[in-house]
């Protein structure tokens, strides 16, 4: 991230106050070995080259790529101050812009040297992330400007509590992204995304952290371009054996051809089940799409649908004054022992196309996504570039 360098700190340490020059020293050491985007206002870098080019070397060099560095964080959204008040550490925002504003009080924890932290929940998912930061990059035409970043896996169920973690040491910067798994546009995000975001908003110290939820997909699987699931699926000359899952994407294919909208929050695992239809009022896109797919390839719509009617039935019944989430868990629990409206692809696929497909992903184009992808790869991208940007480690 761009760590802005401000005349206040420089005339601190000037003065000999300790707190500005052990944190002057840490810029330095992380300016040394390109941990973040390092840069100050002319007046301030000339104070450095002048009274500081032997202990902070690395700083006192920045003054002769003002120009360079300049005009890369004139176009970025983020950047960190710091402040020698005691006040507590806060993000302020301002037209778009947003300044972590880290005070005296915080400086002691925070450590300049630790490159930005990526909370993910699984390690295939920063490698999709990483495709998708290129991609950003390649598209603004920013390739050649460096990035760094330490992922960190959450684990799935406990990336909340990892997140806590990383946000009460206070000592790194922490941008936490994780899938909202909704089927539905109208859904609840569900229980990872919930306890991201209440281990966020019950933190005491969150300045130094932004969370990420998937809110207009499933999750990162519906982030791949649908021409990357065709390269994989589809079965060569001399090997069979994907045959199966090209005949399931086949399937897939003509719900997108009808609208790509439709693969928002498609289950590319696991497929389409039951359990999309629980309330017709909430989920008529789906019922749309088992429709449309089954009127094509002669599939029955409902199958056990005279069970499904009764169990339905059941559970509206007064007597037992169940809530419409207590019914759904209840028929979401039915619903996964039947079989799949419409198939998946395996709960591989996104282990699978990482490692068959990387080279193809680093060469999506624009063309290849989907609008809402475009849209996301673009959201995710200026977080990334933002949150892990930094300078060249000295030579």
């Amino acid at each position: 991230m761009y760590i802005k360098i401000t005349k206040n700190i420089v005339d601190a340490a000037i003065a000999g106050d300790e707190i500005a020059l052990n944190l002057l020293r840490d810029m330095d050491f992380a300016c040394h070995h390109g941990k973040h985007m390092f840069l100050g206002d002319y007046e301030t870098l000339v104070l450095i080259k002048e009274q500081f080019p032997i202990r902070f070397p690395s700083l006192s060099k920045l003054f002769a790529h003002l120009s360079t560095i300049g005009a890369i964080v004139n176009t970025l959204i983020w950047h960190v101050e710091f402040s020698l008040d005691d006040k507590e550490s806060y993000v302020k925002e301002e037209e778009g812009q947003y300044t972590i504003v880290i005070s005296r009080n915080e400086i002691s924890h925070f450590q300049a040297f630790n490159e930005c932290h990526v909370l993910v929940e699984n390690l295939e998912d920063i490698q999709m992330y990483q495709h998708i930061l290129d991609f950003y990059k390649k598209d603004n035409g920013i390739s050649k400007i460096r990035t760094i970043y330490y992922p960190i896996l959450g684990g799935g169920s406990t990336t909340a509590m990892v997140l806590k973690q990383e946000m009460e040491t206070r000592q790194s910067l922490v941008l936490c992204i994780v899938d909202s798994d909704k089927p539905f546009a109208s859904a609840q995000m569900k229980e990872t995304a919930k306890k991201v975001k209440e281990a966020y908003d019950n933190s005491k110290y969150k300045y130094n952290t932004k969370f990420y939820i998937l809110d207009k997909v499933m999750e990162v699987e519906n982030l791949i371009p649908f021409c990357i699931f065709e390269k994989y699926c589809t079965p060569s000359e001399n090997d069979g054996s994907k045959k199966e899952l090209y005949e399931k994407l086949k399937i897939i294919k003509s719900v997108r051809d009808y609208d790509e909208k439709y693969l928002d929050f498609f289950d590319f695992k696991k497929g389409m089940c039951s359990s999309h239809l629980v309330d017709e009022s909430l989920e008529n896109t789906n019922r749309e799409i088992i429709e449309r797919v089954s009127s094509e390839l002669q599939m029955p719509i409902l199958p056990n649908s005279d069970r499904y009617k009764r169990l339905l039935e059941l559970l509206s019944a007064p007597e037992l004054n169940l809530g419409q989430q207590a019914k759904e868990k209840i028929i979401n629990k039915w619903c996964m022992e039947t079989e799949s409206y419409i198939s998946g692809l395996g709960k591989e696929i996104l282990s699978n196309v990482l490692k068959s497909c990387s080279e193809n992903l680093s060469k999506v184009e624009k063309g290849d996504l989907s609008n809402t992808q475009y849209a996301l790869y673009t959201e995710i991208g200026t977080l990334m570039f933002n949150w892990t940007c930094a300078i060249k480690p000295n030579e």
